[in-house]
């Protein structure tokens, strides 16, 4: 069964519904947008038991906000990379730190606006290095692609189509996808971006901004 992707759109960041056999989705959002993420899974005939697992592609505030109530409400379980489990657990963020000058102001930004008390989730699976996603009704797999975060995550489907999480972004849905500007490890983001170039991928999804096909995501390492 080809899934539908379905993007919901929260001011400056994306979540992505999965929709396959069940449904997957990928991050929960900044804080206030539970209404929006569950009137578009509604618009699109998704009930809340049908949600088989909730992937955190980083533990980062504006991806995490809504985790707690998502799991509560749809019982969904929680998967997150080993390394930012206590994070989540937490409910704190995973360190940022500017990629240039951009980002090292942004980056002092976020200290005073970015979310880092929100409600604790304690992740169902630990991921280390693939997890597949055939048991919860799609076909594909999570990737661990460190740089952005230690325990940045992609989604890789197998219809090509590529959820990277912050590992690029860009302004808008128009602009193409550029390196991020918040990174702890850029030469591990550049490494990341060629685990999944190798992969023959149709099309990068971010959660900033907008996609890009892999011709112009090799043009970036």
């Amino acid at each position: 069964m080809k899934p539908q992707i379905i993007p919901i759109t929260l001011k400056f960041v994306k979540v992505f519904l999965i929709k396959g056999e069940r449904t997957v989705m990928i991050d929960a959002g900044i804080p206030g947008s539970l209404d929006a993420i569950t009137a578009a899974m509604k618009q699109n005939g998704i009930e809340p038991g049908d949600v088989s697992l909730a992937i955190v592609t980083h533990s980062h505030g504006d991806h995490t906000a809504n985790l707690a109530a998502i799991k509560k409400l749809t019982g969904a379980r929680v998967a997150v990379h080993r390394s930012e489990a206590e994070l989540l657990k937490k409910g704190k963020n995973a360190e940022v730190r500017g990629a240039n000058a951009l980002g090292s102001i942004l980056a002092f930004i976020g200290r005073f606006v970015s979310p880092d008390n929100l409600p604790g989730v304690e992740a169902d699976i630990l991921i280390d290095d693939e997890l597949s996603l055939d048991e919860f009704g799609v076909e594909g797999k999570v990737i661990h692609t460190p740089g952005h975060t230690p325990g940045s995550v992609s989604v890789a489907l197998s219809t090509g189509d590529v959820f990277v999480g912050d590992m690029l972004m860009s302004f808008s849905d128009r602009s193409k996808p550029q390196l991020p500007v918040f990174a702890v490890d850029m030469g591990e983001v550049k490494k990341s971006i060629s685990r999944l170039l190798s992969l023959s991928p149709a099309r990068f999804h971010t959660s900033h901004g907008g996609a890009a096909g892999p011709e112009d995501v090799r043009k970036l390492i």
